[in-house]
């Protein structure tokens, strides 16, 4: 996660209300980009200890969910490109937490390696040989389908 969000970000800080932050706050705080409710947190407490080892942003709107690109444009503000960010969808069960039913979230833990599927399972690749196993991949779908 970035150290502090995109210039432009700034803006859009929420600076009064129930929860103010400054920019030394760094990336934590509440913006309200246009139509667009966000929360960022590094998971930093205010002693600048790691409380949660999560970067955490969540993107609403007041009567929809975000679309797309809006949580691509957020993306871009509060992450760098090389990092992996993550949407779950968790178990519906007892743990489950939704207090806003438009809200979308973005994680990334600071630590841990998350793998990602092939590119191939997303869509044919562009501009380069495919590999053995993307090949093998495509053979098996196109198998499913005429079935």
């Amino acid at each position: 996660m970035r150290q502090h969000p995109m210039r432009m970000m700034e803006r859009y800080r929420m600076q009064r209300g129930p929860f103010p932050t400054k920019h030394r706050s760094g990336v934590t705080g509440f913006y309200q980009a246009e139509i667009l409710r966000i929360i960022a947190s590094n998971g930093v407490n205010a002693d600048g200890e790691i409380e949660v080892p999560w970067d955490h942003v969540s993107v609403s709107t007041e009567h929809r969910c975000p679309t797309w690109e809006e949580m691509e444009w957020v993306r871009e503000q509060f992450f760098k490109d090389d990092e992996l960010v993550l949407q779950f969808s968790v178990p519906r069960d007892e743990e489950a937490v939704n207090y806003h039913p438009y809200y979308l979230h973005m994680w990334r833990h600071h630590d841990q390696v998350v793998m990602m599927p092939p590119t191939i399972l997303v869509g044919p690749p562009d501009k380069r040989p495919l590999t053995p196993l993307e090949q093998d991949l495509i053979a098996m779908h196109r198998l499913r389908m005429l079935s």
